[in-house]
């Protein structure tokens, strides 16, 4: 439930914190290209700590096309 920052590497999804990760400021999660509405590409370096990526820098592609609709879930 809920939003949050995550990854998935090689099948597994990995949550994401750190001080590379974009603020709400920078990228709203609910807007046309955030996160919470569409999967996106990232580009992450940092360091990977109990099933957990803590980022240094974290730099994602840009979105093909805006998301449709709202996200599925509540919060």
């Amino acid at each position: 439930t809920g939003c949050y920052w995550a990854a998935k590497v090689d099948g597994k999804v990995l949550g994401i914190g750190g001080p590379g990760v974009p603020s709400e400021e920078e990228l709203p999660s609910h807007g046309p290209g955030g996160m919470c509405t569409m999967e996106r590409t990232a580009h992450i370096t940092g360091t990977l700590y109990d099933d957990k990526i803590i980022a240094d820098r974290m730099v994602l592609d840009p979105v093909d096309a805006p998301a449709a609709g709202v996200h599925d879930h509540r919060h």
